[in-house]
């Protein structure tokens, strides 16, 4: 779940829902106006910013440690460390569960 506030007050607050359990990691691509969660459940989440609407979701090996969004080349890095260690590198265009 992403939680959504309006600043400075922390007003208008919303619940935006998952397709997968265990999100953290919260990137945001402002450029496009996506925001990117890894989570537990073995995928990586990307939301419109705006609407709240999940827009893409990709599977990765496992439960991420550490994610990192580079707005100069444009890919999602999300490293797993269990099962084995591993780094998924995802693009935009990459596809996607259900594509």
């Amino acid at each position: 779940m992403v939680l959504v506030a309006r600043l400075p007050n922390l007003d208008g607050i919303v619940h935006w829902a998952l397709p997968s359990g265990g999100g953290h990691g919260l990137h945001i691509d402002h450029s496009r106006g996506r925001l990117y969660a890894a989570c537990d459940e073995a995928a990586l989440v990307e939301i419109d910013s705006g609407s709240g609407k999940v827009t893409n979701v990709w599977p990765i090996a496992g439960a991420p440690d550490v994610t990192f969004f580079n707005p100069a080349t444009g890919p999602v890095h999300v490293a797993i460390g269990e099962p084995a260690w591993s780094k998924r590198s995802i693009r935009e265009r990459d596809k996607a569960y259900g594509q």
